[in-house]
């Protein structure tokens, strides 16, 4: 199942028969009551994990094979070690941390201002200018 779902099923924005916008429910025993089932569904969800994790355990196969130890097996054990050693260590290369996913669909942010050519610039402070001039008009009507 989806574990991004969220699990609440309470609204607190509630339209009331006195208008028509949005208001915040100011009851808080609903509130209240909400919050008590996601708890217990909470609780729920981590007994049934912690049953599904103890049928794992019991159905886990438990092999404890003890094998003779011989004084050959002994001696090569012991070399094995040596040669590791001579082996030089290399330094871990530092990991790059990882860069965050964009989030904004793609879209480029503005350009700041001098990324623009002055023709640029001009034809934006014309656009600017003749935008005031319509709204100075609209509003001295």
């Amino acid at each position: 199942m989806n574990e991004e779902v969220r699990d609440f099923h309470f609204n607190v924005n509630v339209r009331t028969g006195g208008g028509s916008k949005a208001k915040m429910a100011n009851n808080e025993d609903s509130f209240l009551r909400a919050m008590e089932i996601q708890e217990r569904k909470r609780e729920k969800k981590e007994l049934i994990e912690q049953e599904e994790e103890r049928i794992r355990a019991a159905q886990a196969p438990i092999v404890e094979i003890e094998e003779p130890v011989l004084e050959e097996e002994t001696e090569d054990i012991e070399t094995v070690p040596a040669i590791v050693a001579e082996v030089p260590i290399e330094p871990e290369s530092p990991k790059a941390a990882p860069t965050p996913k964009p989030t904004g669909g793609g879209v480029p942010g503005p350009k700041p201002r001098s990324d623009f050519s002055p023709e640029e610039r001009a034809a934006m402070l014309k656009r600017a200018k003749a935008h005031a001039a319509e709204v100075a008009a609209k509003k001295s009507k």
